[in-house]
């Protein structure tokens, strides 16, 4: 790839953007990276205004490179009805980090599709549902642990029991509610080989109301719900024995606290339906329980106590696709790959 040929760009630094920008900055030299800072009003006309004229700007920084790789392009697919059929669009590739929740933005998203050149996704169960969509020009690039933290289990942390984890913020779609309306349902010997680990920022759900259930319950727990920096959320990941995910039906993208768990061979415990289903089953990496339903959750958990959990062959294929240097090697390849058609197209 010669100099200056591709321009990447994201809409900001904040949480996982950061690192996800970062790394590709580093390890891909023949790109020119920029911060494109895009401001999302309250007011729905507003916002799809706003949208609109940024990626006009888009359009235009374009023509001074080959293609265009925009990070983060969740916002912009329900403008399709908006585009022309621009040939400058067919130079701008857009990842995708969560899937349509329904019909009218997956229908917006497949005219998106066709109007410019890539889609990628982080996931095969995500090409897979876009592909039975209609959407064809689907590529795979999986999200990769970026943290490369050497951090021991806090044994003084465990003291001898099984660590259970919830990480990051208690948002709404996150699910903790589900989990501690399980605790009801767990077995009494299983709650006392238990400590519950829970870290994160709070948001939907407060400390007052997850401390008051876990209280009820009579379960010992670690909470804290504030801020927690890369290195702590690592530490945290390494003392457990299993992450949790109870995730709501609504959350459609990729999990952090998953990807990590998986690379330092944690079991994970999840939701049946959706990419988080699909890649537990799929890898072997844990156990799954209906969707949204406490008392199945309940039970995936006392699988565990019952049956335990060690990585294999195949999970430890999967934690190989989460490694760091495959994903700038999947970038590296895609790229080449659509210069060459853009090559070929002139």
């Amino acid at each position: 790839m010669k100099e200056n040929e591709i321009l990447v760009i994201d809409t900001t630094l904040d949480g996982h953007h950061g690192p996800y920008y970062s790394n590709l900055k580093s390890f891909i030299k023949n790109a020119t990276f920029e911060i494109i800072p895009l401001e999302i009003k309250n007011n729905k006309l507003s916002s799809i205004i706003s949208r609109y004229f940024y990626l006009k700007k888009i359009v235009r920084i374009s023509q001074s490179y080959r293609f265009v790789h925009f990070l983060h392009g969740d916002p912009f697919y329900i403008l399709s009805p908006f585009l022309l059929r621009d040939k400058m669009l067919k130079r701008i590739v857009f990842t995708i980090h969560h899937l349509p929740q329904n019909k009218i933005k997956m229908d917006l998203l497949n005219l998106f599709s066709k109007k410019i050149n890539r889609i990628i996704v982080h996931s095969e169960y995500s090409k897979s549902i876009l592909r039975n969509n209609g959407i064809k020009n689907v590529e795979v690039i999986d999200y990769p642990s970026f943290y490369n933290y050497e951090v021991k289990r806090n044994k003084d942390m465990t003291n001898g029991k099984i660590v259970l984890t919830l990480l990051g913020g208690t948002r709404y779609d996150k699910g903790i509610d589900i989990f501690l309306e399980a605790l009801q349902y767990l077995n009494e010997s299983v709650k006392k080989q238990l400590l519950i680990n829970i870290k994160g920022r709070e948001e939907y759900f407060k400390k007052g109301y997850i401390v008051n259930i876990l209280n009820k319950n009579n379960v010992k727990y670690d909470i804290d719900l504030n801020y927690i920096s890369d290195k702590d959320f690592i530490s945290n990941v390494e003392s457990s024995d299993i992450i949790l995910l109870p995730y709501r039906k609504i959350f459609t993208g990729n999990s952090g606290p998953m990807t990590e768990g998986v690379s330092r061979e944690k079991c994970i415990i999840g939701p049946n339906e959706g990419n988080i289903g699909f890649l537990i089953k799929k890898y072997n990496l844990g156990y799954t329980f209906e969707a949204e339903n406490p008392k199945s959750l309940a039970l995936a958990i006392e699988n565990y106590f019952k049956n335990g959990w060690q990585p294999s062959k195949i999970s430890r294929e999967y934690r190989e696709k989460l490694k760091l240097e495959y994903f700038i090697e999947s970038h590296n390849k895609l790229y080449k790959k659509i210069l060459t058609e853009l090559e070929a197209d002139k």
